[in-house]
């Protein structure tokens, strides 16, 4: 069956939720899930485009934000199993170089993605 991105249940999560530097070296995670909460297997249709990401993270504050993703390059990408979860897990550490996903510490808003269906901003405070 056929369905859009809007058909699944999209979150986001920090790990561990609140990075510092004295935690896995200031190392840290997002994780974006995707879940067929239907009870049929499902074909997900994604936009074409270059910038039309299976998975994806937005990150935004006042020392900066980055947005970036991954594509479905594979039809298992877009098909989900009855109540089949997938998972992108993004890596990040503490730093000052938001294009090599190493944010400074402060206050961030943060939010996840699977094609255009976001998940809403949640606050993400990444200690020094």
């Amino acid at each position: 069956m056929a369905v859009t991105a809007e058909s699944l249940e999209v979150r986001v999560v920090l790990d561990p939720a609140i990075p510092r530097s004295t935690v896995d070296d200031g190392s840290f995670a997002v994780t974006v899930t995707a879940r067929n909460p239907s009870a049929k297997a499902v074909v997900v249709s994604l936009p074409a485009g270059a910038t039309s990401w299976a998975f994806w993270f937005d990150v935004r504050g006042i020392e900066g934000g980055l947005t970036d993703g991954v594509f479905a390059w594979h039809s298992l990408s877009v098909t989900f199993q009855p109540f089949e979860t997938k998972r992108q897990v993004f890596d990040f550490s503490i730093g000052n170089n938001f294009l090599e996903r190493r944010p400074p510490p402060g206050t961030y808003q943060l939010r996840g993605g699977y094609g255009p269906h976001a998940t809403t901003y949640i606050v993400a405070d990444i200690g020094p």
